[in-house]
């Protein structure tokens, strides 16, 4: 019986899967929409209202502010009064506050 010999084939830049990277502030968006089961139409027309199309174009200030308002929007379904979307039990709160310093 012979034995086949193999060859050891190694993969070029070529072969390895090209993804885009991407920004981080794009990233922190993404991961809390999508956690909140978030629709990305509001996101998209909330840049738009500030004349941006990704969040990367903006300073980190409004990042948070878009943060912030994806959770109190996400919050405030979860309440009977919509005035405690904005002063949520100590749990609830300790949640928002981690998606909300998400890098």
């Amino acid at each position: 019986m012979g034995y086949l010999r193999t060859q050891e084939i190694k993969p070029t830049c070529e072969d390895a899967p090209k993804t885009p990277a991407v920004h981080p502030q794009n990233l922190r968006v993404k991961q809390v929409r999508t956690l909140l089961n978030y629709p990305v139409d509001l996101v998209v027309e909330w840049l738009k209202f500030q004349d941006v199309d990704r969040p990367n174009q903006l300073p980190p200030t409004k990042i948070d502010e878009l943060i912030k308002t994806i959770c109190l929007e996400w919050a405030a379904d979860k309440f009977d009064h919509s005035n405690h979307a904005t002063t949520p039990p100590t749990h609830t709160k300790s949640t928002l506050l981690m998606l909300l310093l998400m890098v």
